[in-house]
């Protein structure tokens, strides 16, 4: 195992364990896994694989541009047990539990495909999409409906679990890219990037618009206070906040500083604090400090700093396991590609997993029938799955 010199690995720090690797993108270096999702019905991992686009983004070149491949692997032997070709730009999916099947976003075709264990059952049109790192996809428990951000029209559609149709589609802000679910009062919350407000959907209508910061990026809801908090990148150098919005009134209470480089936000169920990441230039103009800032749900005040220092380091992914109580992060850099990490929120150490043949993890999802976390390394055409 290859460690960074830049990397401060604390003492009491349970660093993940690499347990298999599953190659899942093409061979030939023309994958490109992102987004994954776990399916508790079929206990499968669903692996979205957004596949060789060259020929859209360049114009042409001597491969023509294939269709997208949701991969699928079994729980317990992290085998492939399905390759499901859906459209062209697979990104963001999630499960259904109102009828166990699994959505995915085709960015490319503007579609979405429903999958039933390893077969598609639909693709439904949506908006046009125009973003690449998006989780614009969202499951309403309270209507059973599936919410799709569409950027590209500025718009939300609604999709009926019962039917897999089309209920209504909805024109929020300008390029949203994100959705949350607040359970308190049943209502979604849409971030739009490109005009600095969030949108509020109460089951197919607009309730509300709130002004942000400039260019939100990121969303997570707080069951223990009820409030929403949106990290944004604000209008300059160490200006970027956490605005908190009150999901009782739909207004911003406070703001909440975390530097530079805003990366990620999550809840911590465990210690009711929400943690966002950053990053700032020590002043030498090519080494960074990655920070874990953790917010008191109680207050909505930094009660933690947790600093690294690596070479200009983006923690990207958070995601949390209840069997550990620890968060997991995926975290990219310029120096050997990145590290997939555990934070210890009890004792605030972090621990990590480098590898001199791993590069850029990206989105992390937890597997509860084997306490395992899965890594999506898009450079690698791969998953990691690391025990916990």
């Amino acid at each position: 195992m290859f460690v960074s010199p830049y990397f401060l690995v604390g003492a009491s720090a349970a660093a993940p364990a690499l347990v298999k690797t599953v190659q899942v993108g093409y061979s030939s270096g023309q994958g490109d896994p992102q987004y994954l999702a776990y399916n508790p019905s079929n206990k499968f991992v669903y692996v979205s694989d957004y596949g060789y686009y060259c020929a859209a983004i360049n114009g042409g070149c001597s491969t023509p541009l294939v269709r997208s491949e949701i991969v699928v692997i079994a729980s317990g032997t992290n085998k492939i047990v399905g390759k499901v070709r859906v459209g062209y730009g697979a990104s963001d999916i999630i499960y259904n539990p109102s009828n166990e099947e699994v959505y995915v976003v085709n960015q490319l075709n503007s579609t979405v495909s429903v999958l039933s264990g390893v077969s598609v059952v639909k693709t439904i049109a949506v908006g046009p999409q125009n973003c690449y790192f998006c989780f614009n996809l969202l499951y309403n428990p309270f209507n059973g409906d599936v919410y799709v951000a569409n950027s590209g029209s500025n718009t939300v559609t609604v999709i009926s679990s019962s039917t897999n149709s089309v209920i209504t589609t909805i024109t929020v802000g300008d390029d949203p890219v994100d959705l949350i679910y607040d359970g308190s009062n049943q209502k979604v919350y849409v971030e739009n990037q490109g005009s600095n407000t969030v949108s509020v959907i109460k089951g197919t209508s607009l309730v509300s618009t709130i002004t942000v910061g400039e260019t939100p990026l990121f969303l997570t809801f707080d069951p223990s206070n009820n409030d929403i908090y949106v990290a944004y990148v604000g209008s300059g150098f160490y200006s970027d906040q956490v605005a908190v919005i009150s999901g009782a009134t739909n207004k911003v209470i406070t703001t909440v500083s975390i530097y530079s480089g805003v990366g990620a936000i999550l809840y911590d169920p465990a210690n009711k604090e929400v943690y966002a990441t950053g990053y700032a230039n020590d002043g030498g103009g090519n080494q960074n400090n990655a920070f874990f800032f953790a917010i008191s749900s109680s207050t909505n005040k930094i009660v933690a700093n947790i600093t690294f220092t690596d070479y200009f380091p983006v923690i990207q992914y958070l995601a949390y396991n209840p069997s550990n109580k620890d968060l997991y992060f995926a975290e990219v850099n310029g120096y050997s590609g990145g590290y997939f990490g555990a934070l210890s929120p009890a004792n605030r150490y972090v621990g990590n997993y480098s590898s001199t043949s791993l590069y850029y993890p990206a989105q992390i999802t937890y597997n509860p029938s084997q306490s395992d976390m899965y890594v999506a390394y898009p450079i690698n055409n791969l998953v990691g799955v690391f025990s916990s």
